[in-house]
């Protein structure tokens, strides 16, 4: 049976749910900023579904509004979600996490059919933080405490830099943010951690790469060209 692949994006666009009040609305300049979402992301699992055949999730609204990429909890205390009002608002917000929902069941059906799943949760990152320029290209976020994330990124890094040769791209292990948060991936592989046939990776693209088109291509092929080597073998 071929493995599943199954392709989230948590922060895939930076739009406003039609019943949020006019006055609890965020400007336009910063819902299109990285406050927003993750520019490119999006158009990266495109890609990647498209030679992958894999399955594609992706969160509709701004994680301004609420994040999916963080548990129930953390949201409902964040003090942007409290200032909303009325309360129906919030609760009309809490509705989005069957996006979670949806994705857990894929998964389930998949391990109970005894199917190997990865899943890969892609996002993107700005190059300049805090005035200082960022030297991670591509990011690969895992926990390297857990064997079976450390060996998925070793061996996918691994197998990236033989590919790209020449190509001057700095792919480092969790930069420019560790693989250990409070995040929906971690949420699903915890729910499968001692399941060999459940494993799955963060990845994280400097949105100046996105922003090339020849660069994007070129990484986004060498994944797809890696994901089937390296998914295709035994773990």
């Amino acid at each position: 049976m071929k493995p599943r692949i199954i392709l989230t994006c948590e922060h895939a666009n930076y739009l406003t749910p039609e019943f949020i009040n006019p006055e609890n609305q965020f400007s336009k300049k910063i819902l299109e900023s990285h406050l927003g979402w993750d520019k490119g992301a999006f158009d990266v699992c495109i890609d990647l579904k498209k030679s992958l055949k894999a399955d594609f999730y992706f969160f509709p609204i701004s994680r301004l509004y609420i994040d999916a990429n963080r548990s129930k909890m953390k949201n409902i205390q964040s003090p942007l979600f409290q200032a909303l009002q009325p309360s129906e608002q919030k609760n009309l917000l809490i509705q989005y996490y069957k996006y979670r929902a949806k994705v857990t069941e894929r998964i389930n059906q998949s391990l109970t059919k005894k199917q190997n799943v990865f899943i890969f949760s892609i996002h993107s990152f700005v190059p300049i933080f805090k005035g200082k320029k960022r030297k991670t290209d591509f990011g690969i976020l895992f926990r390297p405490k857990i064997a079976k994330e450390n060996l998925l990124a070793q061996s996918l890094r691994k197998e990236l830099i033989t590919s790209f040769g020449n190509q001057s791209f700095n792919i480092h292990f969790n930069r420019p943010y560790r693989g250990h948060t409070d995040c929906f991936l971690n949420d699903l592989l915890d729910a499968n951690i001692r399941n060999k046939k459940a494993n799955g990776l963060f990845l994280e693209f400097n949105q100046k790469i996105l922003k090339s088109k020849k660069k994007r291509k070129l990484i986004v092929s060498t994944l797809c060209q890696q994901f089937k080597l390296i998914i295709n073998s035994s773990f």
